[in-house]
């Protein structure tokens, strides 16, 4: 009997290493992931906001479609993602999120073709692009600030009202 509890032992001593090695492995792997997510959010979020940023008065045609895409491709990009980044909890932000790629598209994607020709010079000009930027840019920094969310939200609301009449 003191034979196997000598080699009992032993034996469970180095599972329990080895367990505890694989546990801290996976725990460091789940980490990385959640922190590579987070930076492609991130990113997406800042490649959003510099489409917002450019100045239109000095822009052509092709380059306001090229950052209206740009802006639509990141902010799809941040929403596909959202659900595994450390903010996937945060309904809020992701609701905020949605309803403005809602309303860019609805508002700009569209050609309606009794108000906007194909062919309008102001069709992919974003009329509240610094606002949305500063919104963005405010929720980017602090995510987890309902007031700063909603504030967003009313925004788009109001724009959104203001599209349906």
């Amino acid at each position: 009997m003191k034979i196997v509890k000598k080699l009992v032992t032993p034996v469970l001593l180095l599972l329990l290493i080895v367990l505890s090695l694989q546990y801290s492995e996976v725990k460091f792997k789940n980490e990385t992931l959640q922190k590579n997510a987070d930076n492609i959010f991130y990113k997406a979020i800042s490649d959003t906001m510099d489409g917002l940023g450019i100045d239109y008065s000095k822009s052509d045609e092709e380059q306001k479609m090229q950052a209206y895409y740009q802006i639509m491709s990141n902010l799809h990009d941040a929403m596909e993602v959202f659900y595994i980044t450390s903010y996937n909890d945060n309904k809020d932000l992701y609701n905020v999120l949605n309803s403005l790629y809602s309303y860019l598209l609805e508002r700009y994607g569209t050609t309606d073709t009794l108000t906007k020709e194909p062919e309008d010079e102001t069709r992919y000009e974003i009329e509240d692009g610094l606002t949305i930027y500063e919104y963005l840019g405010k929720i980017m920094v602090y995510p987890i600030d309902k007031q700063k969310i909603s504030d967003f939200n009313r925004f788009l609301d109001e724009k959104e009202s203001a599209l349906t009449g």
